[in-house]
């Protein structure tokens, strides 16, 4: 059974070549002979994920936790500094530090049980969650081999180095199924985490029931249950350029400078609201889930911003709303200290049929007939202006306080993850004169108290 070292082996090959088309085959070759359970687990770790996207805010594990436990593991406080400066990177001075044990355990870790260590660190909570998560750290890596240790700390910090993308393991994962990259990348717009597409080309019956559907059928059926990552958008420097590249047929709307979010109603007042990175973060938004809940019995996926207001219902600074999320105690009085808006732009499901493949123009339409009588704030938008009526909806945004305007194609469809060619973003800039300044990660950790 491939163990844990042999993963650690894996990525040390991979740091060691720059062929794009030798790492996906290393890749899917060491993935198509684990069992489905590693396999899953291999493709998280390898590009770095401890857990399954969307859990990780749950770790909590920083670099300098782990610094801190492998110096007093090993002794060498006093040397960090000048560990620090002869490594690589961040793994290698933690594998660096280990040689100095009088002896290097041997590698016992295997792939599933470091999957297991990490989920029950993540699981921790309660009086001395921190000290606890800590003691548990400490014993991993006092059980762990210099090696495995370097990719433990790695894994935990996601800085894995070795050139393996989240877009070349696709192709790594289309190498182990045997399955074209397309089909592979289509999927992941659809399940997000890596483990998971990894688990369904796997399964005895491959890629079947929704997903199949989803895959080969232009009306899917929507998963309600698990985020989709969200589309993305190129910057264009001002209106004209816009035109320029999108053509006549387009929309433009608020650029509002708030919090991304996706909210999925299941139907009959069930909500579930998820950040940019896919986080769930429903407690903290109770009023965003009062505002879903007027879609009574029908399912949808809404993709919108959320964005603190002032008293009269202006957009306030956007770490005013930071403070809302992830917020889980006294929510009700900061509900009240700070209110939120959601303003929503996208729908990319309803009544259970997922809607990306569907041009804007028909998700606009649909989104628009969805919402009308509910109270539910869609951003404001402006379809197929003329230049002139585009520059003053532009200054109009600015005005009322928005970040700018985005521009979107009507043929454009929704491409999860993706910085689509359809969807351009125009900001009012303000300049700065800065003055760089380097700091090295050895620094940073003798200011956070490391040291």
């Amino acid at each position: 059974m491939p163990s844990f070292y042999d993963f650690a082996l894996v990525c040390q090959s991979l740091s060691q070549t720059q062929s794009r088309l030798q790492m996906a085959e290393t890749v899917g070759t060491f993935l198509a002979a684990l069992d489905i359970d590693e396999a899953e687990i291999a493709a998280r770790f390898i590009v770095g994920r401890a857990v399954e996207q969307g859990e990780e805010k749950r770790l909590q594990i920083s670099g300098r936790a782990i610094w801190k436990i492998v110096a007093g593991l090993t002794g060498t406080e006093d040397q960090g500094e000048e560990i620090f400066t002869a490594a690589e990177d961040f793994g290698e001075a933690v594998e660096m530090m280990l040689k100095y044990r009088p002896n290097d355990p041997d590698p016992t870790l295997t792939i599933r049980e470091l999957n297991e260590k990490f989920a029950a660190i993540a699981d921790i909570e309660g009086r001395h969650a921190r000290n606890r998560k800590l003691e548990a750290l400490r014993e991993l890596f006092e059980r762990a081999s210099a090696l495995e240790a370097k990719y433990i700390a790695k894994i935990l910090i996601r800085e894995m180095r070795h050139g393996m993308s989240e877009g070349l393991m696709l192709e790594a994962i289309a190498k182990m199924a045997s399955r074209p990259v397309a089909d592979v990348r289509r999927i992941h717009m659809l399940e997000a985490d890596l483990g998971r597409v990894v688990r369904m080309l796997r399964s005895p019956d491959g890629v079947s029931g929704e997903l199949s559907t989803s895959v080969n059928v232009g009306a899917p059926t929507a998963r309600i249950v698990k985020p989709l990552k969200p589309m993305l958008a190129q910057p264009a420097v001002d209106i004209a350029e816009a035109f320029a590249m999108l053509g006549p047929e387009i929309s433009f709307e608020h650029k509002i400078d708030g919090a991304r979010v996706q909210v999925h109603h299941l139907g009959a007042g069930e909500v579930r609201i998820f950040s940019r990175r896919m986080n769930e973060i429903t407690p903290s938004l109770p009023e965003v889930v009062e505002i879903a809940s007027r879609l009574g019995e029908t399912p949808a996926i809404l993709d919108g911003e959320v964005i603190a207001v002032d008293a009269r219902g202006r957009p306030v600074a956007f770490q005013e709303v930071m403070r809302r999320f992830g917020r889980t105690r006294d929510v009700e009085k900061i509900r009240a200290e700070q209110p939120v808006q959601l303003f929503v732009f996208d729908l990319l499901a309803l009544d259970g049929t997922l809607l990306i493949d569907h041009p804007l123009r028909e998700r606009i339409a649909m989104l628009t007939e969805l919402a009308t009588g509910t109270g539910i704030d869609l951003v404001e938008r402006i379809v197929q202006p003329n230049l002139a009526a585009a520059e003053k909806f532009y200054a109009d945004a600015v005005a009322k306080g928005y970040e700018g305007v985005m521009a979107k194609l009507l043929a454009s469809p929704y491409t999860p993850g993706a910085r689509g060619r359809g969807w351009l973003k125009i900001k009012h800039t303000h300049t700065l004169d800065l003055v760089i300044i380097a700091k090295t990660f050895w620094k940073v950790l003798k200011a956070e108290g490391a040291y």
